[in-house]
């Protein structure tokens, strides 16, 4: 078992598989809970982070309040949170990529939206970690010394 973890291939391999687990458990998760981190600079924006069933969706928005600098999570059923999922003007969407924006019901307020899907993570992940772990590493040439008689 030794000689299996022995340099830095292998170790990565599996460090970088544990990431894709990790990330397919957020998508797993996200199928019935929407998590939400956020934000909120106190300069007129807000940043947020969610992990939605379409996949990790980063927002920006703008608004006329300032309020206190904080950070902020939420975590929400899918059921509950499918109204802020509704009312982007997506300017374009490609193999579950998006970018859009949304004006608020106030009309001052705007959001930005751009969202990357799940397997864009997870599929990189694992092919990494499985290049990692399963393809052997080249062995160095040796340099012999010659000895001259």
């Amino acid at each position: 078992m030794r000689d299996f973890f022995r340099g830095w291939r292998r170790k990565a391999g599996c460090v970088t598989l544990t990431v894709a687990c990790l990330v397919t458990g957020m998508w797993l998760r996200s199928l019935r809970i929407v998590d939400h981190f956020g934000l909120i600079q106190g300069e007129h924006a807000s940043t947020w982070v969610l992990v939605t069933p379409e996949g990790y969706r980063w927002e920006q928005s703008r608004f006329q309040e300032q309020f206190p600098p904080k950070y902020l999570w939420y975590s929400y059923s899918v059921d509950d949170i499918n109204y802020l999922m509704h009312g982007f003007n997506e300017s374009s969407r490609l193999f579950g990529f998006a970018s859009g924006k949304r004006t608020w019901i106030d009309g001052i307020s705007e959001t930005t939206c751009y969202v990357i899907p799940h397997w864009f993570c997870t599929v990189p992940l694992t092919m990494l970690s499985a290049y990692l772990i399963l393809v052997p590493s080249r062995k160095q040439p040796t340099t012999t010394s010659q000895t001259h008689a």
